[in-house]
């Protein structure tokens, strides 16, 4: 109390001068890190790109008239709208040596399955590749360009993972491009859990760009040979699943209503 009073009086401690109250310390600004940035500045590469892109990636199921799987394989959204395609490895999708795929159902990253039928646009039995046709496709990936698709950079996969309560989980993985084949179109890839349950997956550089897909063991195919099938597929008409098997010569479709199909045995 006699503080306050020597104060209100100016009479303080300090021969009788006003007491100055120190300020508050100012704080230095607050960091605010990016939604992918580490405390050091570097970027989260990994999940930027798997938030970036998992919308764009799929599940592509083949099933038969009953509902049951035959095969499956992951798929990328490639092209420009509004001609967008499913990109997949074709030996994946096709069936098993008894069945081929009678429908082939897509499936979202959010578990959501596509209600229209996916159909078939373009083949490359050699680079084990088909392109499917929806009426709603995911968002295309932006492709790399030709002069800057080269071996020995790093890049990144992504797959989906079952959970035991059926449902999936994308999960995205790092490699590198060991090695490209122009004239094949195709390329060589290396990683950790690097598998088989990838196949048909994106293979995206550190920069967001679409050099690839995935295809068993490791092998892929270019994004410029995914570009020359989306242009032969612009000029063709997309056909039912169930011709698949058969323009693989696996046999004949026999359907009184299906398009393209024998309508009676004896015909076939």
């Amino acid at each position: 109390k006699q503080q306050q009073k020597n104060n209100a009086a100016g009479t303080g401690s300090n021969g009788g001068n006003n007491s100055v109250i120190p300020a508050p310390q100012q704080q230095g600004p607050q960091v605010v890190l990016g939604r992918f940035q580490n405390p050091d500045g570097s970027v989260k590469m990994k999940e930027k790109i798997l938030y970036r892109y998992k919308e764009s990636v799929v599940r592509v199921e083949a099933r038969d008239q009953s509902g049951n799987e035959l095969g499956h394989a992951m798929g990328i959204a490639v092209g420009k709208s509004p001609k967008v395609y499913v990109a997949t490895t074709l030996s994946l999708i096709l069936g098993n040596n008894l069945q081929w795929a009678d429908k082939i159902n897509i499936v979202y990253s959010n578990n959501h399955q596509a209600a229209e039928k996916a159909s078939i646009a373009y083949v490359d039995e050699q680079l084990d590749l088909v392109l499917l046709s929806l009426n709603n496709p995911p968002e295309p990936l932006p492709m790399i360009r030709a002069d800057d698709e080269r071996a020995q950079i790093e890049v990144f996969t992504i797959a989906f993972k079952d959970n035991p309560d059926k449902s999936i989980k994308p999960e995205i993985y790092k490699g590198s491009l060991t090695g490209i084949n122009r004239t094949e179109g195709t390329i060589v890839i290396s990683g950790d859990n690097l598998d088989n349950n990838q196949a048909g997956t994106a293979v995206v550089t550190v920069n967001g760009e679409l050099t690839g897909m995935l295809l068993p063991n490791g092998r892929g195919v270019l994004s410029t040979a995914l570009l020359k099938a989306m242009h032969k597929a612009e000029n063709a008409v997309p056909i039912p699943a169930p011709l698949l098997g058969a323009i693989m010569g696996r046999g004949v479709v026999v359907d009184t209503k299906l398009p393209g199909a024998y309508r009676s045995i004896s015909a076939a």
